[in-house]
């Protein structure tokens, strides 16, 4: 066997015992981003010392995985800790293609598609071929003397192990020194603990043999530099230029129509929502998501009539590309008619995640519709399945950089400010991303004491629904930033939280306020 060979083999199982180390009955905190860069730092070692550069577009991917990971111990709202997640190993999938060529900005959707297709190929059949691998680097491995050897070996463990046992009960039953030493030996080896030994060990070999293929494929494949169609669409177009025309014509004179009959209430705001008797809510919820999905059927529309619709010479293309411009600005208006509906929604019935990822939603998909105009105009339409991971990407940085648990606490506390209510039960049911926000609006003066009666009762909940809130993390390996910085924040007005006083019943914890104001703390799971 080759020494490379040897070497990913034995980095891989390393990586193997620290996902173990890492990740076995320990939360996830900043072991997480530990691992990622650890993997990335192997996959450098393993090119390096092949002799073999790493393009500079894979730093640009170092750099955004390096980003992402890093959220997963800055945040806890669910949400953007999954957003962060997902790009991070998305992210380690695309180098992983693509490390040594680093055309990753010029694929197309068939490109990661069939690159996808070809990595968890080799994640899943790696160990049967590895003479290619073997071949560009030099060496051959014997496979015969190789696969002997290890039959050889297994085959001594499992002769030994039994051989081992009965000795060790025999020599055990003659003195009781040796046995009281192979008692504490045997204590750490239970019979209890045998199953999960045995499934720490099967993780350990799975998560090895993953990586294996992984860095066999970043090394042997990702130097490839030919792309799928890359001078030619990957089919002929066969919709004609008539038919398409008239389909785009259609609905651009159905979005005109509708933007025109109803242009007063896409901007006319609350003066008039009660022309035909609508209230607040059923002037956002009747138009909102109805409008936003005219907006992404708009964009699959032209997606679908680019690919497949026959542009001949430069007047048809102008044609196509004026009617499906029309298209996507009158679509864009009713996407900000869909903006404006749910800020009005929100001024009425205050902030929640759903409505904040929405709203980052929509201007992302704003943007994206705008390039997808762009590539259309320049017949650069390749580089729409790029422009869409980046809207993504951008999507998923938005949303942690935002914080938007805080933003809600900070959007609802300044909607006390106009008379109303805050949803304590709410608040209460947010992740320790709030918590900072929550102690300083606590103990701003700027804020009635109602006010701040109300965040304390919601401080006071949090602990009582979620205790490990105010306890320092004992292993390092699930440091949360995000818990870490909640604990400080509750330390701080400790004392000033003791004056709430918590009692359990039937519906779960209510809180009675130093101003004897009774909230309850029953988790509300809103949906809207």
């Amino acid at each position: 066997m080759s020494f490379q060979i040897k070497k990913i083999w034995l980095i891989s199982l390393a990586l193997g015992w620290l996902w173990d180390f890492l990740f076995w009955k320990h939360i996830p905190g900043i072991s997480f981003a530990i691992y990622v860069i650890l993997c990335i730092l192997a996959g450098f070692s393993l090119i390096v010392f092949n002799r073999q550069k790493i393009s500079r577009n894979s730093i640009g991917l170092l750099i955004t995985i390096f980003i992402f990971s890093m959220f997963t111990f800055i945040r806890q709202e669910p949400l953007s800790l999954l957003l962060s997640i997902g790009c991070t190993l998305l992210l380690m999938q695309i180098m992983a293609m693509t490390f040594i060529n680093g055309k990753w900005l010029s694929f197309g959707l068939a490109d990661y598609g069939l690159g996808f297709l070809r990595l968890w190929k080799s994640v899943i059949i790696h160990p049967a071929t590895p003479n290619s691998l073997v071949s560009e680097i030099g060496h051959e491995i014997d496979k015969k003397s190789a696969s002997h050897q290890i039959r050889q070996v297994v085959r001594g463990i499992i002769l030994a192990i039994p051989i081992l046992i009965i000795y060790s009960i025999l020599l055990s039953s003659a003195d009781l020194v040796f046995a009281q030493k192979m008692s504490s030996i045997f204590e750490l080896f239970s019979l209890d603990k045998i199953p999960e030994y045995l499934l720490r060990m099967i993780m350990i070999c799975f998560v090895a043999y993953v990586l294996m293929g992984v860095y066999q494929h970043a090394i042997e494949k990702s130097r490839l530099t030919t792309l799928i169609n890359e001078n030619n669409p990957a089919f002929k177009a066969f919709l004609g230029f008539t038919e398409s025309t008239i389909v785009i014509g259609s609905v651009v004179c159905l979005f005109t129509a509708f933007v025109v009959i109803q242009f007063q209430y896409f901007f006319g705001g609350q003066t008039n929502i009660h022309i035909d008797g609508y209230t607040y809510s059923e002037y956002a919820r009747r138009g909102f998501g109805e409008l936003l999905i005219v907006a992404v059927f708009s964009l699959l529309l032209l997606l679908g009539l680019t690919y497949i619709a026959k542009r001949d010479n430069t007047k048809q293309r102008r044609v196509f590309s004026g009617l499906a411009s029309i298209m996507v600005a009158l679509a864009g208006i009713m996407l900000i008619s869909a903006f404006q509906r749910l800020l009005l929604y929100e001024s009425a019935y205050g902030f929640t995640r759903l409505r904040i990822f929405t709203h980052v939603f929509m201007i992302w998909l704003g943007i994206l519709m705008i390039i997808t105009i762009l590539l259309e105009i320049y017949n650069r339409f390749r580089f729409f399945t790029n422009a869409a991971l980046l809207v993504t990407l951008g999507f998923a940085l938005s949303i942690n950089f935002l914080n938007v648990d805080s933003l809600i606490v900070q959007r609802n506390v300044q909607r006390s400010t106009y008379g109303e209510e805050i949803d304590t039960t709410y608040l209460a049911s947010l992740s320790t991303d709030a918590v900072p926000k929550l102690v300083s609006l606590f103990q701003s003066p700027a804020f009635s004491i109602d006010t701040r009666d109300a965040l304390g009762a919601s401080l006071a909940c949090m602990i009582q629904i979620k205790p490990s809130i105010q306890m320092p993390i004992e292993d390092w390996r699930s440091f949360q930033l995000s818990h870490w910085k909640a604990e400080h924040a509750i330390s701080l007005v400790s004392d000033r939280l003791k004056e709430y006083k918590a009692k359990y019943n039937d519906t779960g914890w209510q809180i009675t306020s130093p101003k004897n104001r009774i909230f309850f703390c029953q988790s509300a799971w809103r949906i809207d």
